[in-house]
């Protein structure tokens, strides 16, 4: 298996970025796991706001013995605004993970092309 098909598979399905570790283009691979983890990073804020809204609902139900389904659970989180974070991360994550990908296809190895003719 060469570099490019590597670099491919780990940027796809593994992590962005680590494809062009395999393809030795170690900046742009700094660059792509970063951002992939800043938008990680947003998505994790978003998930643990939304719950922690969730938690300060249902606890004083849970303090006077209430049981709480899961579908009381639903409708709370479901009333949760969304704003600019919650839409953010996952566009972050998605792009980065898709422009890995694609950098990492359509890299030329330059040493590649001189031995071939």
């Amino acid at each position: 298996m060469n570099d490019r098909t590597k670099g491919v598979l780990l940027s796809g399905l593994v992590f962005p970025g680590l494809g062009q570790f395999v393809q030795g283009r170690t900046k742009a691979g700094i660059w792509f796991i970063s951002v992939s983890i800043l938008g990680l990073m947003s998505i994790t804020y978003s998930a643990v706001h939304k719950v922690m809204i969730i938690m300060d609902q249902i606890r004083p139900q849970l303090a006077n013995g209430i049981h709480i389904n899961f579908h009381d659970i639903i409708n709370i989180a479901t009333q949760i605004p969304n704003n600019l974070i919650d839409n953010i991360g996952p566009i972050i994550f998605i792009g980065c993970w898709l422009a890995s990908t694609i950098h990492t296809f359509f890299y030329k190895d330059k040493s590649s092309n001189s031995d071939s003719k």
